[in-house]
């Protein structure tokens, strides 16, 4: 994407007030709340794949699949990071 389309942090979401938030990008922000510090690592993909199975509604293992065929390391057990200053 050429444009901003959102970020994430683990106390704020942020997206654009011009134009529609597509909802993947929405739980593309989320995941990386719910994971501070990971990046797009493993942890991030393992709870973003898991968001997007339930509010996107597209089977886990058809995201799973994807996943490996792409080389796209992921947890499939991911811990969720809530630890840290939130005040």
């Amino acid at each position: 994407m050429s444009r901003n389309e959102g970020t994430g942090h683990r106390l704020w979401l942020c997206f654009p007030s011009d134009r529609p938030t597509r909802t993947w990008i929405i739980l593309h922000e989320m995941a990386h709340a719910l994971t501070f510090g990971d990046g797009h690592g493993p942890n991030f993909v393992g709870v973003y794949i898991n968001l997007v199975e339930k509010y996107l509604n597209i089977p886990l293992a058809f995201l799973h699949y994807t996943a490996n065929v792409s080389n796209v390391k992921f947890k499939v057990s991911p811990t969720y990071n809530f630890s840290g200053d939130y005040l």
